[in-house]
């Protein structure tokens, strides 16, 4: 499972020049003004809903926690969350592993999600007001944050380590940068101006969202078990924790194919940032596997 496509990191420095220049891209151009953006150390109590597992804190103290799996509705992540937090909760930060657009109002940032990632039905919620949404079951919330988790993480490690690029590996994918004063979220797993391998045309064209999220189903931990069943010619084609189980050869050949794609990734933001010295934030426990593995 080689990776030597060279065009890989041209064409992802082309996405991202066209879309801040706001043309058609498999990359996005989400952008919150740095200054509109608060820590989570603001809030009393703060929720991080990867794409698998949600975190609850009070404060620095975790106070709940749950798994996710094929959401069938958004607001039965909405209500799972709710049931973790006080009825009389005044303060409330929030970051989602889900695609995010924004429309500033003032100081108020209204949220939507745009689109269903990750094995998530979300149709019920899409391009709703989230900050609606938690209000109307919160209704003592006053003050409330929702961003996008990469957005979230950039921003802490920015403020924190003046950190520029960050990237998310988990179970899904993504990757943030510092730009004129913005935090920008490229919703990197959509990227697609590559040659995907066969197994992720299998994994896309039996998803519930074909054609989109590509690169994430390449790479990311959702799909990495399923690429593996496949190559084994398994008939279980799901996430299952086997492969870890009975590390192998094409376990291996797997990781060093996210770390090639990863570094390709990496060096594609550091052409466009024009800085071949970024601070990096990272997130995520296979990113974290591949940092400790090839001392990225």
């Amino acid at each position: 499972m080689s990776f030597t496509q060279d065009n890989f990191v041209k064409n992802f420095v082309k996405e991202i020049e066209l879309s801040r220049d706001i043309k058609p891209s498999s990359l996005s151009w989400i952008s919150l003004d740095i200054s509109k953006i608060r820590p989570i150390s603001d809030f009393d109590y703060h929720v991080s809903a990867g794409g698998t597992n949600v975190k609850i804190f009070k404060r620095d103290e975790l106070i709940g926690r749950f798994e996710i799996h094929n959401l069938e509705t958004g607001m039965e992540l909405v209500d799972q969350i709710c049931q973790y937090l006080p009825n009389d909760i005044t303060s409330l930060a929030i970051a989602l592993a889900f695609p995010l657009d924004y429309i500033l109002t003032g100081d108020q940032i209204d949220v939507k999600i745009i689109r269903n990632v990750k094995g998530h039905n979300l149709s019920d919620i899409l391009n709703l007001d989230l900050n609606q949404i938690f209000r109307k079951k919160l209704v003592h919330l006053q003050d409330l944050q929702i961003i996008n988790d990469a957005t979230s993480l950039m921003y802490e490690k920015h403020i924190k380590t003046q950190a520029t690029a960050g990237l998310i590996l988990g179970t899904g994918f993504n990757a943030t940068i510092v730009y004129d004063g913005q935090i920008v979220n490229l919703e990197a797993g959509n990227f697609d101006k590559f040659d995907f391998s066969k197994t992720t045309q299998f994994i896309d064209q039996a998803s519930d969202n074909p054609g989109q999220q590509i690169l994430e189903k390449e790479i990311a931990g959702k799909y990495l078990f399923s690429h593996y069943n496949l190559i084994k010619e398994k008939e279980v084609f799901e996430t299952t924790e086997e492969m870890f189980n009975e590390i192998d050869d094409l376990t291996h050949q797997l990781v060093h194919h996210q770390h090639e794609i990863i570094k390709k990734v990496m060096s594609a933001m550091e052409l466009f940032l024009a800085n071949e010295n970024i601070i990096w934030a990272y997130e995520g426990t296979m990113l974290e596997y591949l940092v400790d593995r090839f001392d990225m």
